[in-house]
Formats: structure tokens, C-alpha cells, sequence
């Protein structure tokens, strides 16, 4: 199970047991998802950009997060695919390894994430949980999604409260019990994206869980 494919620069195929080491050895910087993978995809390298291609496969993670980009100056880009997990979050940008929301803990900046065509779904108990969260003491933060869905059961769909920092929903499917919490930066949807709340409405002045 898993399996990840890389062009390196010998001209010889090659097959990995990570993401990252496939990626960073691959000409393009691209992996290939040979088959369905048990576990999280992260990226914790500063200065580079990463590509996974899931192929059609999912990839499935009973830990805190099944996507963490976790360093300064990065970009990771996953696309084709499911990623789902099962007691979590979803995905963390620019939030080191264990953190959350606050805390005493060193964000990370100028961190990107795009989401092309991917089916990425949380599942949870806990309202520290979320599809996608970053953190109002970064800046730089990113996060693309282009087609795909993302879909937060018992949670809020995308915390978003990063200041100089852009959101962009383009033709996504967002579902949660707030779909989209925004409390700083810019955000941009396109493309008959759709944001659907499942939760009670309540006054927002009350917090992002309201």
C-alpha cells in the first residue's frame, strides 16, 4: 500500500516509501501516488515547492492532521484525489506540529497550499478541529483550492483569521458547521463555489465556534 513515483535526474524511475523524498529527488519536484496510502502527507522543508499527485488514490490519517505544512517559505500543491481523516483536522498551514490555535508556540509565514481537484474531508468530535486552519500571528498564508470539496463534519469548514494573507475558493464545495470562519485577509470565491453551513446560527460576535 502507498508508493510514491519520482523521475529522478538519471532518467530511471524510482519508487519511494515518502512523499518527501519522492518529491524532492523527482525533475519537476512532482511525486505520483502509486496506490491508496495510510498516513498524513507534510512538508517541513523552508524554500522549496512540492507537488503530489494522488492519481485518483486517497490517502487516509487517524493523526492530528492528514496535510501539514509546517516551515516557513514553502508551497505544497496536492491534487486528484481524497484525503480524509478520520479523527482530526484536515489540514494545518503555517501551525508547527501539535500546535493550534493559541498557545506559546512560533507560527510559520509565506506559506502556500493549493488544493486542485481534491476531495478533502475531516472528521471529528472535538470544535478544536477543522477542515483547514491557519493562525492570525502568521502572514503570507495561502491556501488555493480549485474544484474538489471540502467537507468538515461536527466542525467549522476553513478558520481563516491570517492577516496579508488570501483564501481563494474556486468552484469548491465548503461544508461545515460554519462553512468559512474569516477574520483577517483577503478572501476570493469564484466559479459557483458553494459554502454551506450545517450549524445553528448564532451571533458571530461570540466567537469562531458560534
Amino acid at each position: 500500500v502507498g508508493g510514491f513515483l519520482s523521475n529522478h535526474s538519471d532518467g530511471k524511475q524510482y519508487i519511494h516509501g515518502s512523499f518527501t523524498q519522492a518529491a524532492e529527488n523527482d525533475i519537476n519536484h512532482t511525486a505520483v501516488l502509486l496506490n491508496d496510502y495510510q498516513g498524513g502527507i507534510s512538508l517541513s522543508a523552508e524554500n522549496i515547492s512540492l507537488t503530489l499527485d494522488l492519481n485518483g488514490h486517497t490517502v487516509t490519517s487517524d493523526g492530528i492532521s492528514v496535510i501539514r505544512v509546517n516551515t516557513n517559505d514553502a508551497e505544497l500543491t496536492i491534487k486528484n484525489g481524497v484525503m480524509i481523516n478520520n479523527d482530526g483536522t484536515g489540514a494545518e498551514v503555517g501551525i508547527p506540529a501539535g500546535g493550534a490555535p493559541g498557545g506559546n508556540v512560533t507560527y510559520f509565514n509565506n506559506v502556500t497550499l493549493n488544493l486542485e481537484n481534491v476531495d478533502l474531508i475531516a472528521n471529528s468530535t472535538s470544535n478544536e478541529d477543522y477542515g483547514i486552519v491557519c493562525n492570525g500571528v502568521s502572514t503570507g498564508i495561502n491556501i488555493n483550492l480549485k474544484g474538489g470539496s471540502v467537507i468538515a463534519n461536527d466542525m467549522i469548514g476553513i478558520y481563516f483569521p491570517a492577516a496579508d494573507s488570501t483564501l481563494t475558493i474556486d468552484g469548491t464545495k465548503v461544508t461545515g458547521t460554519t462553512a468559512v470562519a474569516i477574520k483577517g485577509g483577503t478572501v476570493n470565491i469564484t466559479n459557483n463555489a458553494e459554502i454551506i453551513g450545517t450549524g445553528e446560527r448564532r451571533n458571530p460576535t461570540a466567537g469562531i465556534n458560534s
